[in-house]
């Protein structure tokens, strides 16, 4: 929701162009896309994700270019299957 809630990173979208537009566009904006999709879905795939006791999860922003996290995100990982199935 909200104005910048759609947007197009495929370079036709003005308002956000991280990988240029028109004939300087990336050559490598789809296979960086593709790369990126693909390890966030192993990551979240292959790891139990939890947040340290007692704590909750913060979204609270500091102001700057691309908005970072007032606190750097702590969570801890466990692997959800034995280590044999990730070798």
């Amino acid at each position: 929701t909200g104005k910048g809630a759609r947007y197009d990173p495929q370079g036709n979208d003005f308002e956000l162009i991280p990988f240029g537009a028109g004939r300087r566009v990336c050559a490598g904006k789809l296979v960086g896309t593709v790369f990126v999709q693909y390890l966030l879905g192993m990551l979240v795939h292959a790891f139990d994700w939890r947040l340290p006791d007692g704590e909750e999860l913060n979204m609270d922003e500091k102001f700057g270019l691309a908005l970072p996290k007032a606190v750097p995100l702590k969570a801890f990982l466990r692997p959800r299957l034995s280590p044999a199935a990730y070798t």
